[in-house]
């Protein structure tokens, strides 16, 4: 009985060591869970705001660029006034004529040009606009000429020939170039590209100091 005893005591006393070491072992693995959530949590919110920069930088972009485009557009808008309206339509300018009279006197609207043919129009109206200021001015060096103005009045009206010559033209570049940074594909390029950034810089502090 003693042996026997002695056994069972034996066995109840391994019972416990085992329990023991399960029970310290389910401790080790929760706490080894706890950091291991911890880091995946860190990682991701580390990536959440390198894509939050991003996007913040993006959308900003994008608000830059139509900017752009609405102080080109009114500039050129300005410089052909009375001829008709230019706007922005898909990564391109637009221009829809002013309303005009017709035989019965009554006012048609002009029909709304795009891409490539209010490309064409527009830049028309650019140099017939430049080449008539640069008549006028002529016309006004000519004048003071013929007056036997001071040469330096003379000089001052030939020299507004030359600034006339093109600053229309130049105005509906600068509106083109604008207008291709509204489009569609370049509005996703501009937001989407920073993001992109972003997320990438987060990933390699994530993973350098993980």
């Amino acid at each position: 009985m003693t042996i026997l005893a002695a056994g069972y005591g034996l066995r109840n006393l391994a019972g416990k060591g085992l329990a023991g070491v399960a029970a310290a072992e389910s401790v080790e693995n929760q706490q080894q869970l706890a950091i291991d959530q911890a880091k995946q949590g860190q990682k991701t919110q580390t990536l959440s705001t390198g894509t939050g920069i991003g996007a913040s930088f993006g959308v900003n972009s994008v608000l830059d660029n139509a900017k752009t485009a609405k102080d080109a557009n009114t500039a050129l808008n300005t410089s052909l006034k009375g001829k008709g309206t230019v706007g922005n339509s898909g990564g391109g300018l637009s221009f829809t004529p002013d309303a005009t009279l017709n035989t019965a006197g009554e006012k048609v609207a002009g029909d709304k040009l795009t891409g490539d043919a209010a490309a064409a129009k527009i830049n028309e109206l650019a140099a017939a606009k430049d080449l008539k200021t640069a008549k006028d001015l002529a016309q006004v060096a000519e004048t003071a000429e013929a007056a036997t103005v001071v040469g330096e009045t003379v000089a001052v009206a030939e020299a507004g020939v030359v600034a006339a010559e093109g600053v229309v033209a130049a105005e509906a570049a600068t509106a083109t170039a604008a207008a291709s940074g509204t489009g569609t594909a370049a509005t996703l390029g501009a937001i989407a590209a920073p993001i992109a950034i972003g997320l990438g810089v987060a990933f390699l502090l994530s993973e350098l100091f993980d």
